[in-house]
This record gives C-alpha cells, structure tokens and sequence, in this order.
C-alpha cells in the first residue's frame, strides 16, 4: 500500500513539472477550429515535438500522412502524402492523473487494464474532434466530427505517440 501511494505522489508530482512545459499557445487553442493541408497548416508547430500539444497536432498530420514533417522521429510517415485536408478541434488536454490510473487499475476495470499497458503518470492527454475532406474544399463542414484521443510520453527532448484511437471515457485519465 505504501509503494502504491508513493507512485501516486511521484506521478501526481511529475505531472505537476511537466505542465509547465505547455506553452501558454498551447492552452489557447482549446475550441477552435484548426486545419492542416499538405502544404499548410494552422499551427506552426507541426512537426515539432518540443511540447506534448505540438506532438499531438505533428501526429494528427501524420496519422492521415498529410503532414510528413517530423513523423519519422516517432516512426511514422512511411507513405506518400494525401491530398487531403484536415479539421480538427482540440476539446480538452491534461497530463495522465495517477489517481484515476490507480483506480481504472484496481476498482473499475481490473480485468481489462491489461489493455492499457502504455498508460503511465505523467504522459498527456488530448481529445481532439477531426474530420477530412478533399485538399480543394475550403471547409469540411459536410464531413462528420470523429472524437479521437491523443496520449503523448516524454522522451526528455521530445514527446512522442504512446496510443490514440476513438475516443472512449474508459482511456479518459485526466480530471476533470
């Protein structure tokens, strides 16, 4: 039980320093409607992987390999380019809390927890609403919203992709 509490109090402490690695930039763009194309992009920090939100946007152009720059650090990109274009919408971001890992862990989900062998204190999290349409269109207003999650670990120097996928509550471990 001691062991259990001190591996909270150092996750709970770890996530404490590094949330101020997250440039006040970062916290802004909660809520608005970003875009990245083969060619532009809304933020200007893709393909930089210097903070946990630039990480996540660098992998949001990566995962549909839109946006090449910066993916073969975190050994993505292997494909061509697609011309397409890609809206998204940052809803909430936060940094792993170890008290709900402790209790996915050992109250609600113990027999599935196994599925989350990535999940560690101190990584950050991002639910981001996405959706893509051709390169040409000047919106993707027709095109669905997909929730999708994000988490990102730190490397020292740089963050890099540790899971994403559809959003689901039960990946969810930032508070609220």
């Amino acid at each position: 039980m001691n062991k259990l509490i001190a591996i909270l109090l150092l996750g709970t402490f770890a996530a404490w320093v590094l949330s101020s690695g997250i440039a006040q930039a970062d916290e802004a763009a909660e809520g608005k409607i970003r875009t990245i194309t083969p060619t532009e992009a809304t933020s200007d920090c893709i393909g930089d992987l210097s903070t946990p939100l630039c990480a996540v946007e660098t992998l949001i152009g990566c995962n549909s390999y839109v946006r090449i720059k910066g993916c073969k650090k975190i050994n993505f990109g292997n494909s061509e380019k697609r011309q397409i274009r890609i809206e998204y919408i940052i809803v909430k971001t936060g940094f792993v809390d170890p008290e709900l890992v402790a209790e996915a862990k050992y109250e609600k989900f113990p027999s599935e927890f196994g599925s989350f062998p990535w999940l560690n204190p101190g990584q950050f999290q991002a639910r981001i609403k996405e959706r893509n349409c051709s390169v040409e269109k000047k919106s993707c207003k027709d095109a669905p919203w997909l929730d999708v999650e994000y988490t990102v670990s730190n490397h020292g120097a740089y963050w890099d992709w540790a899971a994403d996928g559809i959003f689901d509550p039960r990946n969810w471990f930032v508070k609220e």
